[in-house]
């Protein structure tokens, strides 16, 4: 029940993993619960829908990572998807839901459309979405992955600060995975110049597209 899972979510919380989960711009009310233990948990409660609704509800944000382990990728609606990354709040749980939910569903091409939201953490779930995909072995129609060049070239530095990093983490991936999109891509990167990404107090770092799809590539030859 929703009870008995904030009761565990409560119990496995620690003061060091709250603290992680504030830098990385989690808000309060927080547990503080390691995704080690969230993966405890998913795996005794197993998939089970409703109660990832009711946990999502909670706005709670470890009762939305677990969540997000056992709602059922194959069957949540894109309305459901919709309504919930339209109240994310934090980059990490963009990321978590996009990874681990989103990108696992058959509605996930639909999603794409989240790129063009000016809200940061939809725009943010839609760009690494899209590197996701392309991360997973996805094919996606070169004409519009050109449109997605053309389009993070245009409008990156205006964009919000995490979506900003997300675009760059697209040109990464179009660029190690469409070969014949590649050039397109570095020249997109030369023409944007340095973008600032405020990072806060993570250790994250904003990619370095071109020395990235290098790296890529010396290990990956073609």
């Amino acid at each position: 029940t929703l009870d008995e899972a904030m009761r565990r979510l409560e119990t496995c919380g620690t003061e060091e993993n709250k603290r992680a989960l504030l830098r990385h711009g989690a808000k309060l009310p927080l547990f503080g619960v390691s995704a080690t233990n969230l993966r405890k948990l998913k795996r005794e409660i197993g998939v089970d829908p409703a109660l990832a609704e009711e946990l999502w509800k909670t706005g709670i944000p470890d009762a939305r990572h677990l969540a997000i382990f056992v709602a059922d990728a194959k069957t949540t609606p894109v309305k459901t998807l919709d309504g919930w990354v339209a109240t994310i709040d934090y980059y990490f749980l963009a990321d978590q839901f996009v990874r681990d939910l989103v990108a696992k569903s058959p509605f996930a091409d639909n999603c794409l459309k989240w790129t063009r939201s000016l809200q940061e953490w939809p725009g943010r779930a839609g760009y690494m979405l899209l590197a996701t995909l392309l991360d997973n072995g996805e094919r996606l129609n070169e004409a519009r992955l050109r449109g997605f060049i053309r389009s993070i070239e245009a409008e990156i530095h205006a964009s919000r600060n995490r979506v900003k990093d997300a675009m760059l983490h697209a040109l990464v991936a179009i660029g190690c995975y469409v070969p014949s999109l590649r050039g397109e891509v570095i020249l997109a990167t030369r023409n944007i110049g340095a973008v600032e990404v405020d990072h806060g107090q993570t250790k994250c770092r904003t990619p370095d597209v071109i020395a990235e799809i290098k790296a890529y590539l010396r290990n990956n030859p073609e």
